[in-house]
């Protein structure tokens, strides 16, 4: 059930309000799908509907050749959090956002490294904030089970 509102960030508040949560934010709905089952770990097909519903991107955007920089940040952000987050290596993260190489997804990983320490374009800033909060969940799950 809760698989379906993943991608989009309207279809959260709805959810949220469905469910009588009154004060919700995106640490709350991100605690609400890691508790549901905590050996969970999350797919890179749910990483890209997180991230494609953030960014504003269509999935299909991610997986994508052209280059357009809506759907060039989304898959950067992708292949950063599916290093982070999932068991993948480069070349399976690469093949499956769009049958890119290893070295697209070291790129994209220094690439949101790098932007991370020194600053992001304002315009971009906001969506790596909320996919933060988003992911750290995640994060928090995978390390404290290693």
């Amino acid at each position: 059930m809760i698989g379906k509102y993943l991608g989009c960030i309207t279809k959260m508040i709805d959810f949220c309000e469905e469910q009588g949560f009154e004060h919700y934010n995106f640490r709350d709905f991100s605690n609400l799908i890691t508790s549901s089952d905590p050996e969970r770990i999350i797919s890179l097909e749910e990483i890209k509907e997180i991230v494609a519903g953030v960014c504003g991107v269509f999935v299909e955007n991610i997986d994508n050749k052209r280059r357009f920089k809506p759907g060039r940040l989304a898959r950067q952000f992708v292949h950063y959090y599916g290093l982070l987050l999932t068991k993948l290596s480069q070349s399976d993260i690469g093949a499956r956002t769009g049958g890119r190489t290893h070295a697209t997804v070291i790129n994209s990983r220094k690439r949101i490294s790098q932007l991370s320490q020194t600053g992001f374009p304002e315009e971009d800033y906001q969506m790596f904030i909320e996919l933060e909060i988003l992911f750290t969940p995640y994060v928090e799950q995978k390390y404290k089970r290693t």
